[in-house]
This record gives structure tokens, C-alpha cells and sequence, in this order.
């Protein structure tokens, strides 16, 4: 399975947060009359916090700050265990 280039990816999903906040922000008006701002403000804002989120998450698997540590023992046992499998 390949995976998206990173650029993609994250066009992919902002578009995705965008359309989120836009129907949100139009679907307000038809909803409720009276609270009409509001939901705009909510909506708006709860694309753009789970967009920070997405983002956040996102940036972390796409560049770890911390890789697997493995002690030289196990790497030796594993060589061995294949070496001899083929």
C-alpha cells in the first residue's frame, strides 16, 4: 500500500475541514433563524480546532521525534533465528 505525499495529504485534509466549516457556516441560516451567528462562530471554530488537531496528529507520524529503541541482544537473536530459517 503506497501512501500519499505529504503535500497531498495535507491538502486532502484541510480541504475535508473546510467544507466541514462552509456547510456548517451555510446550513446556519436554514437551521436557526434566531442563533444564526453564533452557529456560524461555533461551526467555524470547531473546523478549526479539530483542523489544528488533524494537523497536529498528522505532523507527529509524519516525522517522529522518537524512533523504536532496540537492544543489540534482540537484533543479534532475530539474525540468527532468519539465518538459519533460510
Amino acid at each position: 500500500m503506497h501512501a500519499l505525499p505529504v503535500p497531498l495529504a495535507l491538502l486532502i485534509g484541510t480541504l475535508f475541514w473546510l467544507a466541514f466549516a462552509l456547510i456548517g457556516f451555510f446550513a446556519a441560516a436554514r437551521i436557526n433563524k434566531e442563533n444564526t451567528q453564533l452557529i456560524w462562530v461555533m461551526s467555524i471554530l470547531i473546523a478549526f480546532c479539530c483542523w489544528i488537531s488533524w494537523l497536529c496528529t498528522y505532523a507527529a507520524q509524519v516525522n517522529p521525534l522518537i524512533g523504536p529503541e532496540i537492544n543489540g541482544a534482540i537484533v543479534m537473536y532475530y539474525r540468527l533465528k532468519h539465518a538459519n530459517a533460510s
